[in-house]
């Protein structure tokens, strides 16, 4: 049985610490939780060993853009109103230890309700959901405290050009991405060769979840969650946080996987 957590529209910053919060206050004998959650405004976001000078910076302040580096992996996302985010987050006891199986248990049901809104999505390798060569749902995965969390995305619509303008590249490489991602990367509705909106698509991660582990109740946040969120958004709006440095820079930019 999961819990449900549809927080609707949150701030940018809210759509990081929410699920972080819900991760860290995890025991190994609590239920498995769904999230989902929509940014009021658009940022980026930073995998947890990446560096921001993937980054052009001076092209995010001038956006008006924040910077939060999340605990998942992955490089820099822009994330926005036209995106709806979910999160699998459940004790890693209760996942499977062979990754190839963690990945299918905890995005299976995305894939299947991908499948029920029309389109053909797989898993790939690589862990990129897919269908037919377009990338429709960026993943990522992160082990906090007892909590593993398995994160994903619904694209309604997106900006391919501020996406790449806020990528440290060169502008004849900036335009390249750009074309890249318009070729590669699949909003639903394009995939589905029809319009799809926020509560279709939710509608169909809660009953595909709910199926795939027997069942779903709505539920708020609870007082330690909040407070764990609070906590939070300090620390995801410090720049030690967002600038902390762990690896070198990689040599390339990722659309999809190949």
């Amino acid at each position: 049985m999961l819990r449900l957590l549809d927080l609707g529209t949150v701030s940018g910053l809210r759509s990081q610490t929410w699920w972080h919060a819900v991760a860290e206050t995890m025991q190994p004998g609590d239920a498995p939780v769904l999230a989902l959650m929509t940014p009021g405004e658009p940022y980026v976001s930073i995998g947890f060993h990446r560096r921001t000078g993937e980054l052009d910076l001076a092209a995010c302040a001038g956006r008006g853009l924040g910077i939060f580096r999340r605990r998942a992996g992955g490089g820099p996302v822009l994330c926005d109103d036209g995106q709806l985010f979910f999160q699998l987050i459940a004790p890693t006891s209760s996942i499977p230890a062979a990754l190839d199986r963690a990945w299918q248990r905890a995005l299976g049901p995305a894939v299947d309700a991908f499948r029920s809104l029309g389109i053909d999505a797989r898993l790939a390798p690589g862990n990129d959901m897919m269908c037919g060569d377009r990338k429709i749902s960026g993943t990522g995965a992160a082990q906090i405290g007892e909590a593993s969390v398995f994160v994903g995305n619904v694209i309604f619509d997106f900006d391919y050009d501020e996406m790449a303008d806020i990528l440290a590249l060169p502008p004849h490489a900036k335009s390249e991405a750009a074309r890249l991602m318009r070729r590669y990367l699949g909003p639903v509705s394009d995939v589905a060769g029809r319009p799809v909106t926020r509560e279709e698509a939710a509608g169909a991660l809660i009953a595909s979840y709910g199926d795939a582990f027997g069942g779903m109740i709505p539920s708020s946040p609870t007082a330690i969650e909040a407070q764990a969120a609070a906590r939070l958004d300090d620390r995801f709006s410090d720049p030690a946080w967002v600038f902390a440095e762990r690896a070198p820079a990689p040599p390339r930019v990722k659309i999809r996987g190949g």
